[in-house]
């Protein structure tokens, strides 16, 4: 079987420090609006998330919900 050409793994960014590192960069190079967008984005991530876990607890034990 031939071996396809795979890209060189920069390891350095398998460590914590070096993934973070290429998060700012990445970052550094989105414009204003792309900015903006992403935290509209993760806001709504973190809303959903927050209604998923309210209605999973108040489902899961219907004994501790206030009526």
């Amino acid at each position: 079987m031939i071996e396809p050409d795979l890209p060189d793994i920069d390891w350095w960014l398998t460590t914590w420090e070096g993934n973070r590192r290429d998060q700012l960069r990445r970052a550094r190079g989105l414009t204003l609006r792309e900015r903006l967008q992403a935290v509209e984005e993760m806001a709504e991530v973190s809303n959903w998330l927050l209604r998923a876990r309210e209605r999973r607890s108040s489902s899961s034990n219907p004994i501790d919900s206030p009526e």
